[in-house]
């Protein structure tokens, strides 16, 4: 990736988006090609006590063929991860969505815990932008911010 060990993009989204807006974002973080940009959801479809809604919601964000249907075969998946962290959310004080978050200067003391709790992980500075547009945008608005080297080599500016 483009990103250094210590940066992060965090794309927060929400199964109460568009389905094709985030989707959208799937397709560019796969695009990015680099394992410190994340989709973030708060929490899962309908709750903790049904797993399945959120499983269908992902698939269906990931599924690089909208129109694939998993009970036919087999879909193929966009190379992006996406994970489920309601702490990300907290620490960063993202109220709505979609919102991109750029996190410089991050150093976790255990991996497998979240980087959004603050007892695990320390960050130097962070920058968040909200609005629904191109990822690619919001990461060059971000980069004209910084002046970050490493945004501007992820966004190819």
């Amino acid at each position: 990736g483009k990103l250094g060990s210590d940066e992060r993009v965090y794309v927060f989204i929400s199964a109460a988006m568009p389905l094709q807006t985030v989707r959208n974002y799937a397709a560019s973080v796969a695009r990015l090609r680099d394992p410190n940009v994340t989709l973030v959801m708060r929490g899962f479809v309908e709750g903790m006590t049904k797993i399945q809604p959120t499983i269908r919601f992902i698939a269906s964000v990931l599924q690089r063929d909208a129109s694939c249907n998993p009970a036919d075969g087999k879909c193929e998946m966009l190379p992006a991860s996406l994970a489920v962290d309601p702490l990300l959310f907290r620490r960063y004080g993202i109220d709505r969505v979609p919102a991109v978050v750029y996190a410089r200067g991050v150093k976790a003391e255990d991996a497998a815990l979240s980087e959004g709790d603050a007892k695990n992980t320390s960050i130097t500075e962070n920058h968040t932008v909200y609005g629904d547009a191109s990822l690619e945008y919001l990461i060059e608005q971000i980069q004209r911010e910084t002046g970050s080297r490493s945004l501007k080599d992820l966004s190819g500016m």
